[in-house]
């Protein structure tokens, strides 16, 4: 009886002392993953004179009306400064997302489901620029905007290589996706008489969506946080997207207003990240995968 529960009995990283020290460890990681938020969000909160005054992690005093009243007008100022920018940033990052998405998929459903001369050679030649830098592609990105007159407070600047670059990450990805889909479905669907289009709006769409969703979010992220392209593009800040005209408003507001205009900034990331924090719990980007 002894032995059995011996064996029973849990060791490594599955008994309780292993287990303890990695509740430990994953609380402290969250702890610091929020604490730059957590300062954020208070100062926000807070009058200038308890800013001055005060340490950064210290909580608003709100001794008279006017510090009371303080967090309310910081969040009014942010709002009045980054409403527009951040609806058109917004708008933008949506459209190209979506084309992105639907761009990408149709290209590698291609790919993979429609065998062709130089298959291969054409997807390693699309997927080639991924073993190159990104910050290395700037200077030739920029004189190819230049030489089309798109460089200079246009909004075409932005949107075509964001186009064209977001494409080949999200190609490579879902057709290595696609190539663990059943092929038996696509199969029957062609001997019942179904065609490229058929295929891949009944088919290939439904079983990719929660996977096209995740890198969706990416991809929408990665714009609407992009700062370097769009400060080379847009010499009028208030032209062009979010991030540079934030970093061109930090010497026009207060501190407390500064803070306010980050978190308001960040509020379609917060969006986003929920969305798709709802396929990466439940799973559903590994769904229509072989098993």
């Amino acid at each position: 009886m002894k032995t059995v529960k011996r064996h029973m009995r849990k060791t490594g990283i599955e008994g309780p002392v292993a287990q303890t020290v990695l509740v430990i460890i994953l609380v402290l990681l969250l702890a610091l993953t929020l604490l730059p938020l957590f300062i954020t969000v208070v100062m926000s909160l807070k009058s200038q004179p308890d800013i001055n005054n005060f340490p950064f992690w210290s909580f608003p005093t709100w001794e008279n009306s006017w510090s009371v009243n303080a967090a309310g007008e910081n969040y009014s100022r942010a709002f009045g400064a980054v409403s527009m920018p951040m609806i058109k940033t917004f708008g933008m990052d949506l459209a190209v997302t979506v084309t992105v998405m639907i761009m990408s998929c149709y290209t590698a459903f291609l790919f993979q489901w429609h065998k062709f001369g130089a298959n291969k050679l054409l997807f390693y030649l699309l997927i080639a620029p991924m073993l190159v830098p990104g910050a290395i592609l700037l200077s030739p990105t920029f004189i190819v905007a230049v030489r089309l007159n798109i460089y200079e407070n246009n909004w075409w600047g932005i949107i075509l290589p964001y186009l064209a670059g977001n494409q080949i990450a999200t190609v490579f990805l879902l057709k290595v996706f696609m190539g663990q889909q059943p092929d038996s479905l696509y199969e029957a669907a062609r001997l019942d008489g179904a065609g490229k289009l058929q295929l891949f709006f009944h088919i290939c769409l439904p079983l990719t969506y929660p996977i096209m969703m995740v890198q969706g979010i990416g991809v929408f992220g990665s714009i609407y946080n992009d700062y370097l392209w769009p400060e080379l593009i847009f010499k009028d800040k208030e032209r062009g997207t979010l991030m540079p005209y934030l970093r061109s408003m930090n010497d026009n507001l207060t501190a407390g207003a500064r803070y306010a205009m980050y978190i308001v900034a960040g509020i379609p990331l917060a969006i986003s990240t929920a969305i798709s924090i709802k396929f990466f719990i439940n799973g559903e980007f590994a769904s229509g995968m072989k098993l």
